[in-house]
């Protein structure tokens, strides 16, 4: 058998897994040994969690109207809390320069050519977007990009996520 560092050989014994020198003597021959059981004391491993405490305490947030600087605001199952509003209050509300660098020259090689298409600055990411001012359909990039995505606004899809959600709470009751 291979040299174990003590201290990994010791806690081995102690569960069981290893033998100790000293268990070796205290060991009896082979021919008793069928006769004598030797019990161990089982290892717990994990922990029974049937029953619940007593006074089990249960932290319920209060969600907030949007928080302007929150980056999380695009996620459409994200609730601002409380935590939103001290974490993200303290944003830029105007862009760097060097946001603005990039952007002109996306706008240069990708211009706006629909009046409805606006650039919007977003706090939170630090970073534009444009808005179609008719149809209030967003995109990150100019809509003539090729990779220009253009849908509805994360807000929008909240809104109709939590009413799908009414209507299937109203309909199982």
């Amino acid at each position: 058998m291979s040299k174990l560092p003590p201290a990994l050989a010791q806690r081995l014994a102690k569960r069981g897994l290893l033998l100790n020198k000293n268990d070796d003597q205290k060991q009896p021959s082979s021919s008793t040994s069928s006769s004598t059981t030797i019990e161990h004391e089982e290892e717990v491993i994990a922990e029974d969690y049937d029953e619940t405490p007593a006074k089990q305490e249960f932290i319920q947030l209060k969600t907030i109207d949007t928080v302007i600087g929150c980056p999380n605001k695009y996620n459409i199952y994200h609730n601002c809390t409380s935590f939103c509003a001290r974490k993200y209050s303290n944003v830029r509300m105007e862009p760097n320069k060097r946001i603005c660098k990039i952007f002109a020259k996306l706008l240069k090689k990708y211009p706006l050519k629909d009046s409805v298409w606006e650039k919007v600055y977003e706090p939170g990411l630090q970073t534009f977007y444009f808005w179609n001012t008719e149809t209030d359909q967003v995109s990150w990039l100019p809509p003539n990009h090729p990779d220009a995505k253009i849908s509805i606004s994360a807000e929008k899809l909240r809104q109709l996520v939590r009413d799908d959600q009414n209507e299937n709470s109203d309909e199982k009751d």
